[in-house]
């Protein structure tokens, strides 16, 4: 497969609100993400011919970084597409230190990080809140990663 990693601007929010709402229970509006690019965020998406199915949405400052939020469509999943937007910024000359945070349940996403050299930093005990069925909802705790450049 494929696949072209591209710099996402403000004209691409609408498809990264529809796909983060794909991949997460929440929902970020199309003005959240066009506002924050315009200021003071920026975003890789990798495109499989000319659709999105993947991207990472940064916030830096300096020479640190946020991963705000990341994502991969599910159908795409486990075929190394994460890991390559997630190399595309950490590369970048600028960042020497990157921050993120990540559901406790999401393991697939913690072995990334941690085989990419982020190290935990921190939790935020019952963060996250999922739905497991209309009347039950689960507390998870975040995660907080950290990477640094040598």
């Amino acid at each position: 497969m494929k696949c072209d990693v591209r710099d996402l601007g403000a004209d691409r929010a609408a498809d990264m609100a529809r796909l983060y709402g794909q991949c997460f229970d929440d929902i970020w509006e199309t003005s959240f993400f066009e506002g924050k690019l315009r200021d003071s965020c920026f975003a890789k998406g990798i495109f499989l011919k000319e659709v999105l199915i993947g991207f990472i949405f940064v916030q830096s400052i300096e020479d640190e970084a946020e991963i705000l939020t990341f994502c991969v469509h599910k159908n795409h999943r486990k075929q190394g597409l994460g890991k390559t937007l997630l190399l595309e910024i950490l590369k970048q000359s600028k960042i020497r230190r990157c921050f993120l945070e990540v559901c406790s349940d999401n393991k697939a996403a913690i072995a990334l990080y941690e085989r990419l050299g982020f190290r935990k930093k921190g939790e935020r005990k019952g963060y996250y809140q999922r739905q497991r069925q209309k009347s039950q909802k689960l507390l998870h705790d975040a995660i907080i990663y950290v990477y640094s450049k040598k």
